[in-house]
């Protein structure tokens, strides 16, 4: 590793923001051996993470409110019915700008449902035997705008 490439390492402990503008900068520039590769590396795999984080987080919620939404239909409100719309429409929008975080979305599901079940229990206060352990509708009616479970 070249002095700068030592020095770039050093500001990504010292000023994050600082490395991420330089680092920027010497890619666009084509100074790539002015740049701690390992630590972009380990950067751009994070960004990517955080992405299946909020995408997952996203579905959990969603997943949440509408077992809330069937399994309390007498205290469905305004307020669920806007979580439901703001997670589809972040969620959409998530798919817009990484399309591929849809086969995410296929494969994290099951687990979303899991931890959508765990938060409208905790919210609703039910028994854990009237909300199924299986998803009682698919990933694509949780994304449909129009559908809401009875």
């Amino acid at each position: 590793m070249n002095e700068k490439a030592s020095a770039n390492a050093a500001l990504y402990k010292t000023d994050f923001h600082e490395w991420a503008v330089q680092t920027a900068d010497f890619v666009r520039d084509g100074r790539i051996e002015d740049v701690d590769t390992e630590i972009l590396w380990d950067e751009i795999l994070a960004m990517a993470g955080r992405d299946e984080r909020d995408l997952s987080s996203r579905m959990r919620v969603l997943t949440g409110h509408l077992l809330k939404w069937k399994y309390q239909p007498e205290r469905r409100s305004k307020s669920w019915r806007a979580t439901i719309r703001t997670q589809r429409v972040d969620i959409e929008d998530i798919f817009d700008q990484s399309p591929s975080l849809r086969n995410v979305a296929v494969v994290e599901f099951p687990r979303a449902y899991r931890r959508g079940r765990e938060l409208a229990l905790d919210e609703t206060g039910l028994d854990p035997r009237q909300i199924p352990t299986e998803p009682p509708f698919t990933l694509e009616q949780a994304l449909d705008e129009t559908y809401f479970p009875d």
